[in-house]
């Protein structure tokens, strides 16, 4: 059997993200790493991340075993205010323009921490 994808849907579920999240986060990955391997950058908790579920479907891989291995974050602009480190973007998106209009001004989430 070869890995899938899933929804994540209980709580033992965004807490396996969180775990995958604390283990790849750039204050746990040596430096010299970086590069080569990659790291996350912002930090959630299960119940944010359930919040962003409640708007739109958080994208899991789950091994043959039913673990999780791996994620995507899709964090909707309702809750942008949520993860700080993540405010200067949003800023950006109220003067970045798209189609003559700012980013803001159109429906949008934000994808990331793959």
């Amino acid at each position: 059997m070869s890995p899938r994808l899933d929804i994540a849907r209980t709580r033992a579920d965004f807490e396996a993200i969180v775990a995958l999240q604390r283990a790849n986060h750039a204050s746990a990955v040596a430096s010299e790493r970086h590069g080569s391997e990659g790291f996350v950058y912002a930090r959630h908790d299960a119940e944010l991340l359930q919040r962003f579920a409640a708007y739109l479907p958080q994208v899991i891989v789950r091994d043959p075993d039913g673990q999780i291995v791996g994620y995507t974050l899709a964090m909707p602009v309702q809750l942008r205010d949520s993860v700080p480190e993540l405010t200067p973007m949003f800023t950006q998106f109220e003067r970045m323009p798209y189609q003559g209009r700012p980013i803001s001004q159109w429906p949008y989430f934000v994808g990331g921490q793959v």
